[in-house]
């Protein structure tokens, strides 16, 4: 005999409305997986009789679906996109070459010069008629990383409109669009270690829909954990889940 104590490698499938899927994502740290029995749905008939009033005659308990809940602290767009039940697509926008804008400006502020994710790696800031040419670190700051300008209270440029012409490099990465789904379906596949007594489980959930349990805190001062619950569904002639024990 022995205690449950384990490691695993956790897979999850994303489903579609049909219940397929197109393949496992990559393995995710996965720090909590566990299961409840679902609500006993307790009918109780109780004896009305002078001898016997509000004993029990009968109790019949109807199982109620059982809930899956996973945690899971490797935070990625795969992961976020499963949070914000939504759709993680490639992202790709092209480099910038000598593109050419006008701002319209107020000193003490900020102001984007392209979206977010663009790296600046060459600027031009003239006047509205673009005869003048502003100068960097006394008219404006540049912050390459975030592709924004900021008017220097103490230069020359006044509130209104200025030209600016960049250059900036291609963005490559992955987007989650969220709130596509009302729900998210998976199915999982985990192969556990019981590190009690060395031996492997193996732990399969078909099809479960989940939501997400907790707010994403991008800026906690702990690492992050995506936890998504909900009820495990039940395919007609097959089990909710199965655990198996190996030798």
């Amino acid at each position: 005999m022995s205690g449950l104590l384990c490691s695993g490698n956790i897979n999850i499938a994303l489903l579609a409305d049909d219940g397929t899927n197109n393949g496992f994502l990559g393995l995710k740290n996965t720090v909590e997986l566990s299961i409840a029995n679902g609500d006993s749905g307790e009918q109780v008939r109780k004896s009305k009789m002078i001898e016997s009033f509000g004993q029990a005659l009968d109790t019949v308990f109807s199982p109620g679906a059982p809930t899956l809940t996973i945690g899971l602290d490797d935070i990625d767009a795969d992961t976020i996109g499963m949070s914000f039940r939504g759709d993680v697509g490639a992202l790709n926008l092209p480099a910038i070459a000598a593109q050419a804008s006008t701002l319209s400006v107020t000193p003490g502020l900020w102001f984007p010069l392209a979206p977010p994710g663009y790296a600046v790696t060459n600027v031009s800031v003239k006047d509205s008629a673009g005869v003048t040419t502003y100068v960097l670190g006394t008219d404006y700051q540049l912050d390459a990383a975030g592709a924004m300008i900021y008017i220097i209270p103490t230069g020359t440029i006044v509130a209104g409109d200025i030209k600016t012409t960049i250059d900036a490099t291609a963005v490559t990465g992955k987007r989650v669009t969220p709130a596509t789904k009302t729900s998210l379906r998976v199915g999982i596949r985990g192969r556990l270690k019981n590190l009690a007594n060395g031996k492997m489980l193996n732990l399969v959930v078909p099809d479960s829909t989940l939501y997400p349990g907790e707010a994403v805190d991008f800026l906690s001062g702990n690492f992050a954990i995506n936890k998504l619950t909900g009820p495990i569904r039940t395919i007609v002639g097959n089990p909710p889940f199965t655990v198996d024990y190996l030798d």
